[in-house]
């Protein structure tokens, strides 16, 4: 007996793509999370699709699996500028954090220059400088699903997947873009 417990992706990053494309963005880059991850072959699948509903051009050179940590960023960011993007959506807040540090590091502003999203909400995201636009996920909520799974599991009740709903969190580091 195995069972899933998630907020769902691609929910989530389509409304990171949309809240992006609503503030003009058009040239929008993706830093994911691992190799080898559901989660991040979801949110993967999930740009993808966001940017071609949109009518926006899925760009290889504006798309780099990382690690979910903020050192990724110094390893794709400045390809992402050289290329000309304009905002970037990240796999979790822990990237986006590294991403708006490698951004400021290289003379960009963040969001005048440079719109930055991230996925999670975690605690800190608030406290980034800016304050970071981020898609939320209910840790809480996800908390109490697991406890209802694992009684069901325990009271040999099937229950395969529970997906949560994403809520899109707007903070500082996202912007109009101008031109």
């Amino acid at each position: 007996n195995v069972c899933y417990i998630g907020t769902d992706s691609y929910e989530g990053i389509g409304m990171a793509v949309n809240h992006l494309f609503k503030l003009g963005h058009r040239d929008i880059a993706f830093l994911n999370g691992s190799l080898y991850s559901m989660v991040s072959d979801q949110r993967q699948e999930a740009f993808e699709s966001s940017m071609t509903e949109l009518g926006l051009e899925i760009r290889p050179d504006l798309m780099a699996r990382g690690y979910y940590v903020s050192d990724s960023a110094k390893y794709h960011v400045p390809g992402f500028l050289a290329a000309g993007a304009t905002a970037i959506v990240c796999g979790n807040d822990l990237i986006a954090k590294g991403v708006m540090e490698e951004c400021v590091q290289r003379g960009f502003r963040v969001p005048e220059d440079i719109s930055v999203i991230g996925f999670d909400d975690i605690s800190l995201a608030a406290t980034y400088n800016p304050p970071l636009t981020t898609i939320r996920q209910e840790r809480n909520e996800l908390g109490k699903c697991a406890y209802v799974i694992l009684n069901s599991l325990i009271h040999h009740i099937s229950i395969s997947k529970t997906l949560l709903r994403p809520k899109l969190i707007e903070r500082e580091s996202t912007a109009r873009r101008e031109g």
